[in-house]
């Protein structure tokens, strides 16, 4: 921008720092959870204009999760679980706090659309004896889904089978 030039979002005269190679940064304050139109335009003191907009979106709601299920018992590594989100854009993080907080990560691309939420399947690698995992989203505006814990027990020894009674006896 050059000297005296004006900046207006949405038809509001706004003041701007602007850098020597004419980029510029102000504020401009969302207090509604819709999709906003933001439209930038300046106009030079020579009455020349440009424009240009962009839509924005102000989220301040967490995403949720639902619908986890893992088996209780397992004997088999890593174990399957599957679940849903209501935010398709979201990313999953799985913790299992007994693995030394091994993590588990599901990103956007790998959900699948299911009516208005969104699948997903991951296999966990588990530790011998309890797993606890807690589950959570994220959205792209950093709101964090409450925590979904989950209890999974690996159990990888063959029982031992001893016969105590009657005793053996040879003939």
């Amino acid at each position: 921008f050059k000297t005296g030039t004006k900046l207006y979002v949405n038809g509001a005269d706004k003041t701007a720092d602007v850098s020597s190679n004419g980029n510029f940064k102000t504020i401009k304050t969302l207090t509604t959870e819709t999709r906003q139109e933001i439209i930038v335009s300046a106009q030079t003191p020579a009455g020349n204009t440009g424009e240009k907009s962009f839509w924005v979106r102000y989220d301040k709601t967490a995403p949720a999760i639902s619908d986890v299920i893992i088996a209780p018992a397992t004997d088999t590594t890593p174990a399957p679980m599957m679940g849903k989100v209501d935010d398709g854009l979201a990313t999953i993080t799985i913790v299992n706090i007994d693995k030394q907080n091994d993590i588990t990560t599901i990103y956007p691309g790998d959900l699948t659309a299911d009516g208005d939420k969104f699948k997903f399947n991951v296999n966990i690698p588990l530790k011998e004896g309890s797993n606890q995992l807690k589950i959570t989203a994220s959205d792209k505006a950093g709101n964090q889904s409450a925590v979904t814990t989950k209890i999974i027990s690996l159990d990888t020894g063959s029982p031992i089978v001893k016969i105590t009674k009657p005793a053996q006896v040879e003939i």
